[in-house]
């Protein structure tokens, strides 16, 4: 009876870090491989309906540089819908799984 109890408490344990770890902070790569300096960085959850904050700030992401970003939003999401403004005004939109690819290249 010992050893059941042992196991029910081990296991709502690791229920429970499950539970933190879906909640952990969303870390992935950001690659400008295109020919312009992205201006803006937007990433909301695909169910999220508006963008969020400008991710760069008042930052630039220069042509052929990469940047580490990282969403501490305190959500288990992985698929984002992208907004990256270009220095000439451009805008391209696309979404998707940050979780499975641990990265995004932006190019031309």
């Amino acid at each position: 009876m010992r050893h059941l109890a042992f196991s029910a408490a081990t296991a709502a344990l690791l229920l429970g870090g499950t539970s933190l770890a879906a909640a952990e902070d969303l870390v992935f790569m950001l690659d400008n491989r295109s020919s312009y300096d992205v201006y803006e960085f937007y990433a909301s959850p695909t169910n999220v309906d508006n963008w969020e904050d400008d991710i760069l700030g008042a930052d630039i992401l220069p042509s052929g540089e990469a940047v580490r970003i990282t969403i501490a939003d305190g959500r288990d999401a992985c698929t984002y819908d992208l907004r990256i403004v270009f220095e000439d005004g451009d805008v391209l939109e696309d979404a998707t799984d940050l979780c499975e690819t641990g990265s995004y290249t932006v190019t031309d």
